[in-house]
């Protein structure tokens, strides 16, 4: 039986619009770990609709390897930051420590669709709403410490 993978991060040491980066979630895998030139080949064919908003957002259009893609800007909730991690070294073996090194950061991400629109019912979509839900369950917002709550206040009297 393997071990746990471990992972350490080495921290982000810079934080300037140097290391913002666009990100896309794309709905296949590509079987490539290098760099790509997306803005040359992916980023120029994308479009704006001219009749289709969510969520306030314009739906994009765009084609990959000649499917049709329909996507929408997500933004993380705030006080969230995306890192962008990648391996300095290859490992060989699984009990080998990975060592992740911050290269980006990201405060918003395209994701795409093949064929549909983008709807609330889509994956990332409900996982987003799972930390709004987080954040109102297990956040101090609305909190009222038991104390203040049993003493009357001058205008209670």
């Amino acid at each position: 039986m393997a071990e746990a993978l471990r992972v350490r991060v080495a921290p982000l040491n810079v934080k300037s619009t140097d290391t913002q980066c666009s990100l896309h979630w794309m709905p296949c895998k590509i079987a490539h770990s290098g760099d790509a030139k997306v803005t040359e080949y992916f980023e120029n064919s994308v479009r704006n609709t001219d009749d289709a908003y969510f969520s306030g957002e314009q739906v994009k259009s765009a084609s990959f390897r000649g499917r049709p893609l329909q996507g929408r800007t997500i933004r993380l909730p705030p006080n969230c930051e995306g890192i962008v991690l990648k391996e300095d070294q290859i490992s060989f073996s699984d009990e080998e420590e990975r060592n992740l090194v911050p290269k980006a950061t990201f405060d918003s991400f395209c994701y795409w669709n093949l064929d549909t629109k983008p709807t609330d019912n889509d994956t990332i979509c409900k996982a987003f709403q799972w930390v709004e839900i987080a954040n109102v369950l297990h956040g101090s917002a609305g909190r009222v410490d038991q104390e203040e709550s049993l003493e009357p206040t001058p205008t209670d009297r």
